[in-house]
């Protein structure tokens, strides 16, 4: 069978992304299973009000193939309703000042996050981008 790309710098840069999150998300799921069930893994938080359209959109647009995604699969989404000082019980570096915020957490501990929902496509990118700064 010959394929199209045979060596990866002739890929598309697009192909070249989704395969190095792929592969990434895939090696993220060995060291998972192998450090076993006592292992705290990491989990996107996304921070949301009730009132706020964007979060309404994320929703609709991306939380569904978010889920369903390689780095998904990962870093689960977990949704927490902003009030209080201590939102979820999660140690925050900064305050929440815009809905919705997705903050890259483990062991209760902020790693990183951004603010705001910037679309489908560009949410996937900054997921990627935020896991990537931050692993291991």
């Amino acid at each position: 069978m010959k394929y199209k790309y045979e060596r990866m710098d002739t890929m598309p840069a697009m192909g070249k992304q989704i395969l190095s999150t792929l592969i990434f998300a895939l090696s993220v799921s060995f060291s998972v299973l192998a450090a076993g069930p006592a292992a705290n893994a990491a989990e996107l938080v996304m921070f949301f009000s009730e009132d706020c359209e964007y979060s309404a959109i994320f929703d609709i647009e991306a939380a569904p193939s978010y889920r369903k995604s390689a780095i998904g699969e990962v870093v689960p989404l977990k949704r927490v309703a902003i009030g209080g000082d201590h939102p979820g019980g999660y140690r925050l570096k900064e305050p929440l000042t815009v809905t919705p915020t997705f903050v890259l957490v483990e062991n209760g501990e902020e790693l990183g996050r951004f603010a705001g929902y910037p679309g489908r496509r560009n949410f996937g990118r900054l997921v990627t981008h935020l896991v990537e700064r931050h692993r291991e």
